[in-house]
């Protein structure tokens, strides 16, 4: 059990690490806790597969377990409302562009 535990502990460090990078607008940084997230995620199943048979408890009422499930939902929010932000600054910044190119494209073409 002690190791079910740890392997929470850790998964939610992990969320709270993102949390932070989303706010810091850190890509680079939020790539990488995704990556250890999937990680742990994988030590939790399998610690959860081991501890099934053995002991009874109710996952799914497991405090522990439901907070992470908060974290994580708040986290995707959070990374949806950035990458949304992100994405239509780079599409301002295209159209820009854009605009610009067919400013330049039709001076030389009136002339």
């Amino acid at each position: 059990m002690q190791c079910f535990n740890d392997a929470l502990d850790l998964h939610e460090n992990l969320l709270h690490a993102e949390t932070q990078a989303i706010a810091a607008k850190d890509l680079q940084t939020i790539e990488s806790i995704i990556d250890q997230k999937e990680s742990s995620i994988k030590s939790i199943i399998e610690f959860k597969s081991l501890l099934e048979g053995k002991i009874n408890i109710d996952f799914s009422k497991n405090d522990k377990v439901q907070y992470i499930l908060e974290l994580q939902k708040r986290n995707a929010v959070s990374f949806k409302k950035f990458y949304d932000e992100r994405s239509r600054k780079e599409k301002g910044y295209q159209d820009n562009r854009r605009a610009e190119d067919r400013k330049v494209r039709s001076t030389y073409l009136n002339f």
